[in-house]
């Protein structure tokens, strides 16, 4: 994603959960830089693409895990899309994540 570019997506899926819910709409926000324990959309294995947590980041290889999943997926940075900023649940609130 191009610099400061913001973009809403649809939750759908349990592995978040529970976090993020299905039908929930994620705010997805451009970075630089990523941490251990953001949650971060990525393209996964060049087919999907996957709202997961950070559990470890060394050098440019990133692992990955969903709050309610039991495996974990193995990750180049560049791979990340974004990172989620915000969600907007299913009685319409904003809530800042």
């Amino acid at each position: 994603m191009e610099k400061s570019t913001e973009v809403m997506i649809e939750v759908d899926g349990i592995s978040m959960q529970p976090l993020l819910v299905k039908g929930e709409k994620l705010i997805i926000k451009s970075s630089k830089q990523y941490f251990e324990g953001q949650i971060v959309i990525f393209q996964y294995r060049n087919e999907r693409f996957v709202v997961h947590r950070i559990i470890k980041i060394i050098g440019n290889k990133v692992v990955c895990k969903g709050d309610n999943a039991i495996t974990y997926e193995r990750i180049n940075l560049k791979d990340i899309i974004g990172v989620v900023s915000g969600k907007i649940n299913l009685r319409g609130e904003y809530i800042v994540l």
